[in-house]
């Protein structure tokens, strides 16, 4: 079994690549199994009658061949579970030429030392292509996976179907890349923002996509452009004697890459201004603070092949490819808007807690947003707010139902949205106050639904407690105390937990614990910040307390608090929110310690 890094799509919620890949991954979760056993599909002589049927049926309902690609075709396989081996596999055109083709055994598995960070993670895939129970490259025993069958067509079998085993196959032959010949359509593949390749944070950011089989065209698109197939290429057949692990992983890649390639293709040749919007909302890319460009594209796996179906479909015209690609368009999100920070800023008039607001226009025109109060007399300043570009905004709430939460209402356009942030200080009474839960980084579908994540059922073994108390006696100095569980087992790294104090963007205090013991505050070096007691570590958890530094509580006896963990493979958590990530600092809550017996701040 080979192993490749390759995004696994959780089975069941989303594709791979599109539809094309989205039912085979319904076989991941089905469990479609089987052990190994060849597939004899027979030569000319055993050619059935048009019309009947064998074991093998594509998994797709259309199934699009681009000419001059190797066909990667995910199938289902009737029988026994016991009667398939994967290996080279029968498979024939209709005029009767062997195309030599293989079948290959396709999983897809989540890699634990992995997490999504903004696009879904890359994982493991693997790809079962010797025979043998029990040999290297045999299908492991779970049985979860999906048969794929991988052949190069000869370009003059154009317009026949493929039999497979017995069972006739019928192919949509595309024909890609004859426009690119005359240097006509080039416009449709070429990278749609090259100059993002490079810029901070994007090549880390957008990794996951060119890792992904499935979905690698989009990076590709957006910084590299796509490649014109060649309708004429010369393609050997396959080797039966050789492996074909990564072949399959590549020819799904490619296949996928030269469809969508045609299919912008025909539809500059349609319509070239919306072709060019399609690309951009394709790749969609927009820029943030500190100068990061970052994808903002909405990942709808089944409406995006959706699309390409449409594009590629071969009763298709002009007027319903335009038609297609207007309608996926209509349906992005126009903006978005997300809480930075709570309450880490104070009216200097007012007094009143000020809340950071992050506003994003995704839409193809520049127009004016702004964040207000829900309920106001006052007129909002409005700021122009370019294409696919962010700003960030700072602004007072308005009261709620809800004791202590207040309300903002977020403008891009005629876009709209409300958000609600915790307006009020929170009250440290005894026992403590409980800080939490610390929320995994934002990832983009988190982003565009403007939601909060909430730890999965993989983010169980990572939860982080936290509870502020003020010590007995006549210090009575305030201390945080924290709890920090991690999966038993994995190497001892710098996991570490980071106590942001005072103004969000000024903080007076940064105490940054590690799990080795250390103690430090990154603000300050004579802070009075230190460990009570040691920190206690055991094979699933770390903890400790540590005293909170003299001078970062204000006058009026409120404290700001933001706090962040950061550990494995760079794995962040923070509080009270989630954080982007190119997000420098967590945001804060104010805390009331008056509400202590007996404090004085």
């Amino acid at each position: 079994m080979r192993e490749v890094r390759i995004f696994p799509r959780p089975a069941g919620a989303r594709t791979l690549g599109g539809g094309l890949i989205a039912i085979a991954l319904g076989l991941l979760v089905a469990g479609c199994s089987g052990a190994e056993r060849s597939i004899d599909g027979g030569g000319a002589a055993s050619i059935p009658r048009s019309g009947s049927r064998g074991p093998v049926s594509a998994i797709e309902s259309r199934v699009d061949h681009v000419m001059g690609t190797t066909l990667f075709m995910p199938v289902t396989i009737e029988g026994k579970a016991d009667a398939f081996r994967v290996g080279p596999i029968g498979a024939v055109l209709e005029d009767g030429r062997d195309v030599g083709a293989r079948l290959v055994w396709v999983t897809a598995r989540p890699d634990p030392t992995e997490h999504a960070r903004w696009l879904a993670p890359a994982g493991m895939w693997a790809v079962a292509d010797e025979p043998g129970e029990g040999e290297p490259g045999a299908i492991p025993a779970d049985g979860q996976g999906f048969w794929a069958v991988v052949s190069r067509l000869p370009v003059d079998g154009a317009g026949q179907g493929l039999w497979v085993a017995g069972s006739l196959i019928e192919l949509n032959w595309v024909v890609g890349g004859a426009r690119a010949e005359a240097g006509k359509g080039l416009e449709a593949i070429a990278p749609v923002y090259p100059g993002a390749s490079g810029s901070p944070g994007f090549d880390a950011l957008v990794r996951p996509e060119r890792d992904s089989p499935g979905r690698r065209w989009r990076a590709m698109l957006a910084t590299e452009g796509l490649r014109a197939p060649d309708p004429i290429a010369s393609l050997d057949p396959l080797d039966d004697a050789g492996g074909s692990a990564v072949e399959a992983l590549e020819a799904m890649a490619e296949q996928q890459g030269a469809r969508w390639a045609t299919g912008l293709m025909r539809l500059w040749s349609d319509d070239p201004d919306v072709c060019e919007r399609l690309r951009r909302a394709l790749c969609a890319v927009a820029s943030f603070e500190s100068g990061v460009m970052a994808p903002v594209w909405r990942d709808e796996p089944r409406e995006t092949e959706s699309l390409l179906r449409a594009l590629l479909d071969p009763k298709g015209t002009s007027a319903t490819r335009v038609r297609a690609a207007t309608l996926y368009m209509s349906d992005q999100p126009a903006g978005a808007c997300w809480v930075i920070d709570d309450a880490g800023r104070v009216d200097a008039v007012t007094g009143r807690a000020l809340s950071t607001m992050g506003l994003a226009n995704l839409s193809e025109r520049s127009t004016l947003a702004w964040a207000a109060p829900s309920s106001s007399d006052v007129s909002p300043a409005l700021e122009p707010l370019g294409s696919r570009r962010s700003m960030v905004m700072t602004t007072a709430s308005s009261p709620t139902s809800v004791e202590g939460v207040g309300r903002i209402n977020a403008h891009v356009g005629r876009w709209e949205s409300a958000r609600t942030v915790i307006a009020s200080p929170l009250r440290a009474a005894p026992p403590g106050l409980r800080m939490g839960p610390l929320l995994p980084g934002l990832t983009l579908s988190d982003w565009l639904r403007g939601g909060e994540p909430a730890p999965g059922r993989s983010e169980a073994a990572w939860t982080t407690a936290a509870l502020l108390e003020r010590m007995p006696g006549a210090s009575g100095a305030w201390t945080a105390y924290f709890e920090c569980r991690r999966p038993r087992g994995i190497a001892n790294d710098a996991d570490s937990v980071r106590l942001w104090l005072g103004p969000f963007g000024r903080p007076a205090s940064v105490v940054r614990v590690t799990r080795d013991g250390s103690v430090r505050d990154e603000i300050r070096s004579e802070s009075g910040a230190s460990l009570v007691g040691e920190v206690r570590v055991t094979d699933d958890r770390w903890s400790f307390r540590v005293r909170l530094p003299a001078g970062v509580v204000q006058e009026d006896g409120v404290l700001m608090i933001g706090i962040e963990r950061i550990s494995t493979g760079g794995r962040r958590w923070s509080w009270p929110r989630p954080m982007t990530p190119w997000q420098v600092e967590p945001g804060r809550v104010r805390v009331d310690l008056n509400a202590w017996e007996g404090t004085g701040g």
